[in-house]
């Protein structure tokens, strides 16, 4: 007796067997079991199936299910493989709103053997992963002795390829997806335009800067005709007889590959 002839026969049981096990499109180790009962529930008796027929499907079953533990325990080793590095997910809620996930794989949970990750705080299923990235702590262990310090360093403008100097005090770093980042206070830089997204080209700049001390903003900011686009606090603005705008900017993100000098 074939599988599909034994789901055949048996599907009018679906509408009057109550089950407290979940749904699945996919056929795991319980619904093979529960198919094999079934098949010997409902044999014609007057025309059993053959034994070794049963022997063989049970078989089956026994290599099912330890291919089944063995999926599990690999996935549990790979989420273990993930701890301390960075990754990021999508997790879709009960209402089916997506939300974006990223940091550092703090630990890994496991929850009746199935495995999850906890990325800055959030418990994240295996599944949710789409990118981990390497992630060496002893980096940024490293790279914190450059805190108080004065350092120069270039930012650019990935779309034009400008290249700009500036120099400050390292307040901070942190890792980012693609490069590490010293976090520079106290950069001068002259104003190009505003980018914030909510500022009007009809307000007045320097009025705006003025209502916005403390706060961080999105600039361009130029020197020697290139144009770098910066989101940082802005920490003063002045404007000159000229008429260009100075500002004094904190927690600007330099690459850490673009200092070239720590005082």
């Amino acid at each position: 007796m074939s599988v599909n002839s034994v789901a055949n026969s048996t599907s009018y049981t679906t509408s009057t067997t109550t089950s407290s096990r979940s749904t699945s499109s996919e056929l795991g180790k319980e619904d093979f079991l529960n198919l094999l009962v079934t098949q010997l529930k409902y044999q014609d008796p007057l025309n059993p199936a053959d034994s070794t027929e049963y022997v063989s499907q049970l078989a089956q079953f026994s290599v099912l299910e330890q291919m089944s533990n063995l999926n599990a325990r690999m996935a549990v080793l790979e989420s273990i493989a993930m701890t301390g590095k960075y990754a990021t997910a999508s997790v879709t809620d009960s209402t089916g709103t997506v939300t974006s996930v990223e940091g550092t794989v703090d630990s890994v949970t496991l929850d009746d053997g199935e495995a999850s990750l906890v990325i800055d705080g959030t418990s994240v299923e295996l599944d949710d992963v789409t990118s981990v990235y390497d992630y060496d702590r002893s980096d940024l262990f490293s790279l914190a002795s450059m805190i108080g310090k004065t350092c120069e360093g270039y930012i650019y403008d990935a779309d034009t390829l400008d290249v700009m100097s500036v120099k400050g005090t390292v307040a901070g770093v942190f890792k980012g997806t693609y490069e590490d980042y010293a976090m520079v206070d106290g950069v001068t830089a002259t104003l190009d335009s505003i980018s914030s997204d909510d500022y009007s080209d009809s307000e007045d700049e320097l009025e705006y800067l003025t209502d916005h001390i403390g706060e961080e903003i999105s600039v361009n900011i130029t020197d020697s005709g290139k144009v770098v686009p910066v989101t940082a606090v802005l920490e003063s603005a002045t404007e000159g007889d000229d008429g260009t705008i100075s500002l004094s900017l904190n927690s600007v993100k330099v690459p850490i590959d673009g200092i070239y000098s720590v005082n």
